[in-house]
């Protein structure tokens, strides 16, 4: 039988009350032993959040669980660590009957009858009440804090770039500049507005001099640039309390940097729809990995490159050194070549009564075949992170771990899928002159005016692949062989 454990905490303060994740994960896990229940790694879940909410990321992987019957138990220390809203707990209570999914608490028996049930509401709306004075008498005391000019308390007071001195005397509850973390935030803003350094630019600099980030590590990340980037303390506005914060920065200068990450979030490449007519049909002649279209952001404005997949991410090494195309202009050098086709289509027949079609299943099988490696090897490393944590109990170092491990998965899964999808057309494919005779007759007559998905019919029709080799550029497909004059001064292509 397989359990699933789940630990939760919201405070520090609970922390040092001894009910912390590892304490609730140890006992739970001496519960579940105790119980003859197997509880592999990835089924225990711990989080810090708010018991009064039900919408708890680690919370929802458990019912989920518990909807799909991939668990006999839930285990939990107490019941305030499944939830503190009796509402809420009942609701949970049902869906774990439903599934015939048992629960169970350390430190507590759980009784489904009707009394049972009323006795758990009674304690759960005490648990909420006493929650409700904890948050009202927080409330009033930070507000009290900030009439008197002071921070409140927490983790809310530690601001790269300053020192925060604890207290409520004077020249107490407020903040100091840190000379030497100012200085590195000084510079984030002068290479984003002067240098217009993207964020991700700004980080690799950081990375790359050994400066330390907020978390006390050396690992920046551009989300970790766009937050102080967006941070209003750093010219002294900070929670409405005068006087706490001194400024770092001059306020015409984050205005400018605040106008332009306004401007260059609306030419992200994520959130304008990009055409890339040769995505899919191009192949790296060096390291054998398909090429991808990208869209890079210099200043205001945005250019489009098709790149080598181990070129631009470097996921397995040696990284590729293939160069890059800007995409108009591959776009338009194998397109000229594929109008030569369509507009006199009795060459290519001509042609393809003398050879049977290139099929390109067995490349697409064995590529497939390599990601499925690579998913394996993820997978693995998940599982070495997750062993990491128990050994360490370091959480942020296991959050940004396991967060890049299962990025790297679900991005080679939609690898595996696409693949599998071209094997499919591969083994389904069968050529019809007779119908691309009529497909080139109808192209031919209005081939200025085919729009873009006209086009990438074109060359799926025709089965065209494209073979990146440095400034060497190969076609291949439905087409004939034969060499072609030089095109460019950078760039020959050969079909």
């Amino acid at each position: 039988m397989r359990a699933a454990i789940y630990c939760r905490v919201s405070t520090e303060d609970q922390e040092r009350e001894g009910t912390s994740l590892q304490t609730q994960l140890e006992t739970c896990l001496s519960k579940a032993h105790e119980l003859g229940y197997e509880v592999p790694r990835e089924l225990t879940l711990k989080e810090t959040y708010s018991g009064l909410t039900l919408d708890r990321p680690k919370l929802n992987e458990v019912r989920q669980w518990v909807r799909a019957k991939e668990v006999d138990a839930v285990i939990a220390y107490t019941l305030d660590r499944l939830s503190r809203d009796p509402v809420h707990f009942i609701i949970l209570q049902e869906e774990l009957e439903r599934a015939s999914v048992a629960l169970i608490l350390v430190t507590e028996d759980v009784d489904n009858s009707d009394m049972g049930r009323l006795i758990t509401y009674i304690k759960g709306y005490a648990a909420k009440l006493e929650a409700e004075k904890i948050k009202e008498r927080t409330m009033r005391g930070r507000k009290a804090r900030a009439l008197a000019g002071k921070l409140p308390g927490g983790s809310n007071t530690k601001l790269y770039g300053y020192n925060y001195l604890p207290g409520r005397g004077i020249g107490e509850g407020v903040r100091y500049i840190n000379e030497e973390e100012a200085e590195w935030v000084r510079r984030i803003f002068k290479w984003y507005a002067e240098e217009e350094l993207s964020l991700t630019k700004v980080a690799n600099r950081l990375n790359s001099l050994g400066v330390i980030n907020p978390s006390g590590n050396n690992r920046w990340a551009r989300t970790t640039i766009y937050g102080i980037l967006k941070q209003p303390a750093y010219i002294g506005q900070d929670l409405q309390v005068p006087d706490s914060t001194p400024l770092i920065i001059a306020k015409e200068l984050f205005d400018s940097v605040q106008l332009m990450l306004r401007s260059r979030k609306q030419l992200s490449p994520r959130r304008m729809k990009r055409e890339y007519l040769l995505r899919g049909h191009i192949s790296c002649a060096q390291c054998g990995r398909h090429y991808i279209g990208q869209a890079r952001v210099m200043g205001s404005k945005v250019y489009q490159y098709y790149f080598c997949l181990r070129a631009y991410n470097g996921d397995t090494p040696p990284k590729c050194h293939n160069r890059n195309w800007r995409v108009e202009e591959l776009d338009a050098l194998v397109w000229a070549e594929v109008e030569k086709v369509l507009t006199n289509p009795e060459v290519v027949f001509a042609e393809l009564q003398k050879r049977t079609e290139e099929s390109q299943g067995d490349m697409w099988v064995k590529e497939l075949e390599r990601v499925q490696r690579l998913i394996k090897n993820r997978e693995a490393q998940k599982e070495r992170t997750y062993k990491a944590f128990y050994l360490t109990g370091d959480e942020e170092t296991f959050k940004h771990d396991i967060a890049t491990v299962e990025q790297d998965i679900k991005r080679l899964g939609a690898e595996a899928s696409d693949l599998e999808h071209q094997i499919e057309l591969s083994n389904k494919y069968q050529l019809d002159i007779s119908r691309l005779k009529e497909a080139c007759a109808l192209v031919a007559s209005n081939i200025k005016a085919l729009s873009f998905d006209e086009k990438r019919l074109a060359l799926q029709a025709l089965h065209i692949s494209v073979m990146i080799d440095g400034g060497k550029v190969t076609l291949s497909g439905a087409v004939p062989t034969r060499g072609l004059s030089s095109v460019s001064s950078q760039a020959r292509l050969t079909i």
